[in-house]
């Protein structure tokens, strides 16, 4: 592996994002915690840090903005035009991030998954179908992008002659906060996420008195911890995750798997002899190209004492690490003293 310039490492840059594997080596070998001037926080890649960071989350939050520099002021008064912002999910912290997890996971209870298997199925055969006799397929605008925006959209009610908007939406969260896009961009992807938030705000207002048997559904008739029921403003927080964790990674997902599978001809070749190998996840990639990484977290000023004492008091205070490969940390105020290439977080 060629050398790198550890003080010019950009963990977020084009080049980065699009073969981050070189970069990620490099840091656990010689920089595990380093620092990123142009986002002006840590990167953590060692295995043993990051499960010390994303099971710690009073010493490290979840509640923390992106980790790419501010989108352009244009676009930052557009998105104040919508729905203010509500940490859920994945930008909650316990005991409430549990909350939400218990709550959208009854939209996937075993028994409403089993009923889903068939249609999916059938999705996915008469994709293959459309290009099947070709004899060669474009991967990911013919297979693994429609495949689970079609199914995420079926979840949330959008009618197929929405899917274009659909997946305009879901692209611009995803552009949103990746941090790549250009000023023009930005400013246009603020319009679109504020279209998808009136869109579906639309739509619950409809479904309020009858929710329908989809995610809408499960949250217009939740509560959360059993006291309240959900507001506007956490809805279209947990619908854009939703999206992005349902879409957006399931696409990643379905390509590094085929991109794994094309460079290990011999893995391939098992696969197509035993079809039982796939569900028992011979495959690797949610290890190796994990869709979701990194992952951010905010430093905060709790002690690791008082963590472990509450973690004594509740074991649901222990969140998932999800796939994480390296976590981004970053202070409510940063200092330069935090300037760092330690090897202890």
């Amino acid at each position: 592996m060629a050398s790198l310039a550890l003080d010019s490492i950009r963990v977020l840059s084009r080049e980065a994002v699009e073969e981050p594997h070189q970069i990620w080596e490099a840091l656990r070998e010689e920089a595990p915690v380093h620092w990123d001037e142009g986002l002006g926080g840590v990167f953590v890649s060692r295995y043993e840090d990051v499960h010390k960071v994303l099971m710690d989350p009073l010493l490290y939050s979840s509640r923390v903005g992106a980790m790419t520099a501010a989108p352009p002021i244009e676009a930052v008064e557009i998105i104040a035009k919508g729905l203010p912002p509500a940490n859920t999910l994945i930008t909650a912290d316990p005991p409430e991030h549990m909350l939400y997890r218990k709550l959208v996971s009854r939209a996937f209870t075993p028994r409403r998954v089993e009923r889903l298997r068939e249609s999916i199925r059938a999705l996915a055969d008469s994709l293959i179908d459309e290009f099947a006799e070709a004899g060669e397929v474009e991967l990911l605008s013919q297979f693994a992008v429609p495949l689970p925006l079609a199914i995420i959209a079926e979840q949330l009610g959008v009618p197929r002659t929405r899917m274009s908007d659909f997946k305009a939406w879901s692209d611009a969260y995803m552009n949103f906060i990746g941090g790549l896009a250009s000023k023009d961009l930005s400013i246009q992807c603020a319009r679109e996420i504020i279209e998808c938030q009136e869109y579906f705000t639309g739509k619950l207002d409809e479904y309020r008195d009858d929710p329908p048997d989809n995610m809408l559904g499960v949250m217009l008739r939740a509560t959360l911890g059993d006291e309240r029921p959900l507001n506007t403003a956490e809805m279209s927080s947990i619908l854009s995750q939703f999206m992005l964790a349902g879409n957006e990674t399931s696409t990643a997902s379905i390509a590094a798997t085929w991109h794994h599978l094309i460079r290990q001809p011999d893995m391939l070749k098992e696969v197509r002899e035993d079809r039982s190998l796939i569900p028992n996840g011979s495959i690797p990639t949610g290890r190796t190209s994990g869709s979701t990484s990194p992952s951010a977290r905010a430093i905060t000023t709790a002690s690791a004492p008082a963590w472990r004492a509450s973690r004594a008091r509740s074991r649901s205070r222990r969140c998932s690490t999800a796939s994480a490969t390296c976590v981004f940390l970053r202070t409510r105020t940063t200092s330069s003293t935090t300037r760092s290439s330690s090897r202890d977080p």
